[in-house]
């Protein structure tokens, strides 16, 4: 063999490895870094977006990657590690970014990302001068509150056939303005509960006053099918101005209600000719029901106490030892389980009970002039505003990135105006709310920034929303074009995924 074919082999030889060498390298996931001048092991990036037909770009350069349809995530594979800005678009969509770091063997993932649309279709329903909405729980069915012309006027509309019906419209009762104070649809959604000031026993009363909290009279028992309406407070017997308070459906039996009335708790059955009435329990502050029972706030003692048995309480197990220094006993508790409970009072002061098997028994204030308060679907978040700021507390470990320990506070944003709506979104992983004349949406994903976007502009400044989380659809108030007539409109939020569009 010639001097030059022996060259040429042993060239080919070299390329052979060096080639096979580099193509099994990348095959085992490294990339090789011009920084180090060595080959390193690549990481990934996945995300999980609504909608799921989107583009991403990283550092403005589209990538290439592969839709997982068990899961709907959208996986990059075989990405240096490095600082990255990356970016997911879709037509007719505001875009969504961040600056990201991909680690050596690490998913960097994003499994919530959200994206808005520059300009929703609107739903406008034929009913006028709303006040008030409240979405029922099932039937695609919800009751407006219409307070004008000394009249208090309730309609019933359908949002699938986009049909509006008055249940009734009267003279005699005022919607109370406590915004705290909401309809209740009974758990199967064929009457209401809603809280109202009578007007014919309060004519001599000054409007102030019917505004405050205090002057709260009365409660509708409202039939939904006939429009049918009756005093909560004729049906139990009871006098005029004796306070009766915190008014709720049993959480699965039909026409029975519960009530607060000189601290003692009743049940009471309001579906017949004559109304059953029953102690359930005595000295009591402030209740309320989760999937696991009745947690209820002693008045004197102010702790709080569960059971299983909501029809009597019987037996209560004592789940707080202590007070952490309450103030007073005019609380409103909101109960996730019987390990999960907070308790807010009309100053705003809010004290979170949480139980874990981690860190044991927490029951302290976290917060002051706090307006309201939700749990997350799983219970492991709480939200909670004031009139500028919004928050969340983290009571349980959060495991998926980014991750979260327990007890961690989060800020997540901050307006001049007040802000309004505030709730969780369906993912429970944004938060939608109202300031000023839009409505928003934040992440909570503070990695590199929150993503904040504006769902609608309105024309009302004082316009309310509600999601409607079962049929992923977002209610809200809002002037009629050129007129002050608030009107109920609605829009598809988010986008309906999967495989049965859903």
């Amino acid at each position: 063999m010639s001097l030059s074919r022996r060259i040429f082999f042993w060239l080919l030889v070299v390329s052979f490895f060096a080639t096979s060498s580099t193509i099994i390298s990348y095959a085992l996931g490294y990339r090789w870094s011009s920084d180090r001048g060595v080959f390193v092991y690549a990481g990934s990036l996945t995300i999980v977006s609504n909608p799921e037909d989107i583009d991403v770009s990283v550092n403005n350069q589209p990538l290439a990657g592969r839709l997982n349809y068990l899961n709907h995530s959208y996986h990059i594979s075989g990405m240096r590690p490095d600082q990255y800005i990356v970016q997911v678009t879709a037509p007719e969509f505001q875009p969504w970014s961040k600056k990201i770091t991909i680690n050596s063997g690490v998913s960097t993932e994003f499994w919530n990302v959200l994206l808005v649309r520059d300009l929703y279709t609107r739903t406008t329903y034929d009913v006028e001068n709303v006040r008030r909405f409240f979405i029922a729980p099932q039937k695609s069915r919800l009751v407006t509150v219409g307070d004008s012309d000394q009249k208090l006027t309730l309609t019933l509309t359908n949002h699938d056939t986009q049909e509006s019906q008055q249940l009734f419209s009267t003279n005699d009762y005022h919607f109370v303005s406590d915004i705290q104070k909401n309809i209740e649809w009974s758990p199967q959604a064929h009457r209401m509960i809603v809280p109202v000031i009578s007007t014919t026993e309060t004519s001599g009363i000054a409007s102030s006053l019917l505004s405050s909290t205090d002057a709260i009279d009365d409660y509708l028992v409202v039939t939904v099918d006939t429009g049918e309406y009756l005093s909560l407070r004729s049906l139990l017997g009871l006098p005029n101005f004796v306070p009766i308070e915190n008014v709720r459906w049993h959480p699965k039996k039909r026409d029975v209600v519960y009530y607060l009335l000189d601290n003692i708790l009743y049940r009471a059955s309001v579906g017949g000719s004559a109304t059953a009435i029953n102690v359930v329990a005595t000295n009591v502050s402030a209740y309320d029901f989760s999937d696991d029972g009745l947690t209820y706030l002693d008045a004197t003692t102010l702790i709080l106490y569960h059971t299983d048995d909501i029809e009597s309480a019987q037996e209560p197990i004592q789940i707080t030892t202590a007070q952490p220094d309450l103030s007073d006993s005019s609380y409103r508790l909101i109960s996730y389980d019987k390990d999960r409970a907070t308790l807010l009072n009309d100053s705003g002061t809010l004290y979170l009970f949480n139980r874990s098997p981690k860190n044991g028994v927490f029951f302290e204030k976290i917060a002051d002039n706090v307006v309201g308060t939700h749990f997350s679907n799983d219970g492991k978040k709480l939200l909670y505003w004031n009139e500028n700021e919004i928050f969340a507390y983290f009571t349980r470990d959060w495991d998926t990135q980014p991750s979260r320990s327990e007890g961690e506070h989060i800020a997540i944003t901050r307006f001049a105006q007040k802000l309004r709506s505030v709730q969780w979104s369906v993912s429970y992983e944004q938060v939608i709310f109202v300031v000023g004349n839009e409505v928003k949406v934040i992440e909570l994903d503070n990695r590199d920034h929150r993503n904040v976007f504006t769902i609608a502009h309105l024309r009302s400044s004082d316009s309310l929303a509600v999601s409607d989380h079962s049929n992923k659809m977002l209610f809200f108030t809002d002037y009629q074009p050129g007129t002050r007539i608030s009107t109920l409109q609605s829009i598809e939020f988010p986008e309906k995924t999967g495989f049965f569009n859903f």
